[in-house]
């Protein structure tokens, strides 16, 4: 079964760009817009500027494409996500599926997790590998 869960967390800013339609900022452009609207906590956190000085050793990885549904699972709200990732052999793609329920509180997410997991597994939905998405697509991109 499933040995590691995530948790995750966004912090969504605005920004104007000068890129239109589907085409994405360059990587320069991209890195100044996303150090101008660095969320203090992570600018400063485990030092003065940690966040600046590790994001400027980084590089762009993508575009990635997705597709949401949204609905419920037990009367809760809740996402399904369809992730095609690049494959291993670079020759393909694989989905990547990824649920999440919307909810504050951990006991309820965990609940409908297991009765989730419950289904996908009696039904012989689920392939059960440990992993997580983003550290597959910087792998893999």
């Amino acid at each position: 079964m499933i040995g590691e869960q995530t948790l995750s967390f966004s912090n969504t800013k605005k920004v104007n760009t000068t890129t239109t339609g589907t085409q994405l900022p360059s990587e320069q452009e991209s890195l100044a817009l996303l150090l101008d609207k660095l969320p203090g906590k992570l600018k400063k956190w485990s030092s003065p500027d940690w966040g600046q000085q590790k994001l400027s050793q980084s590089r762009l990885h993508g575009p990635l494409t997705f597709y949401r549904y949204e609905g419920t699972w037990e009367g809760q709200k809740m996402s399904l996500e369809v992730w095609p990732i690049r494959n291993a052999e670079g020759t393909g793609t694989e989905n990547l599926i990824e649920i999440s329920f919307k909810t504050a509180d951990a006991s309820v997410a965990s609940q409908l997790r297991t009765e989730l997991m419950d289904t996908l597994v009696s039904n012989d939905w689920l392939l059960p590998i440990d992993g997580l998405k983003t550290q597959l697509i910087l792998e893999r991109y």
